[in-house]
């Protein structure tokens, strides 16, 4: 984003005409207005995740736009290559208007190729959690070490992967019962992390969820 600042300033332009004592003449005086156009161009992210790859899951429908923008902006923004991945390869509509096209069938995914896998939440996440696929990403991300990420309702994926069985979590409300069945621990904060698992409430946490889960990546 380029910031530009316009400036006006006002300069006296005097003639050349002396008087005979060498003095300006006044009279011949005159006044421009001149505008500065300034462009400030803020400093570049430093490009610490150039060989990072992140594995985004979203549901079919209705993810939440900001859960899947905000992170996804943030690892981009740092050099990594960001992998979106759904049931279905069909353009996908988030829940306020956001269009995005899945780029590999879930069924497919080979979360060996990743070092990241971040599940997003949003209303259809409901529904995605019928997707057997979904835990069964989640259970091998987590039994290959790979840094998982969950928003929102999507935290209930990794419930019911067993993955965050006694471990302390967050999330939405709607996974209040997922986490009872899996012992774990809910606590309600912005962001949670659980060695490499990092939980997030909700869209307005999408901003210091998507810091864990690039700071995450910058450790390994």
């Amino acid at each position: 984003m380029r910031l530009i600042i316009y400036a006006l300033t006002l300069t006296i332009v005097l003639s050349s005409t002396l008087f005979a004592s060498g003095e300006p003449a006044p009279k011949q005086s005159k006044y421009k207005l001149e505008v500065i156009k300034m462009e400030l161009v803020p400093a570049k992210e430093p490009q610490t995740l150039t060989k990072k790859k992140v594995l985004m899951v979203i549901p079919p429908q209705d993810f939440h736009d900001k859960e899947l923008s905000v992170p996804k902006e943030m690892l981009e923004a740092k050099g990594a290559t960001v992998t979106i991945a759904s049931s279905t390869t069909k353009p996908a509509k988030g829940m306020y208007g956001l269009i995005v096209t899945p780029e590999v069938l879930l069924k497919d995914a080979k979360v060996a190729d990743y070092n990241a896998v971040v599940f997003v939440g949003g209303t259809g996440t409901v529904n995605f959690l019928k997707d057997p696929q979904a835990p069964v990403i989640a259970r091998e991300a987590n039994q290959t070490g790979k840094i998982i990420g969950a928003i929102c309702i999507a935290p209930s994926i990794l419930a019911k992967a067993h993955i965050i069985d006694e471990k302390k979590v967050t999330g939405s409300s709607y996974c209040l019962k997922d986490f009872k069945n899996s012992a774990a621990e809910y606590t309600g904060k912005p962001v949670e992390k659980a060695g490499k698992i990092i939980t997030g409430q909700g869209p307005n946490a999408s901003q210091v969820f998507g810091q864990a889960i690039v700071e995450a990546l910058e450790k390994i």
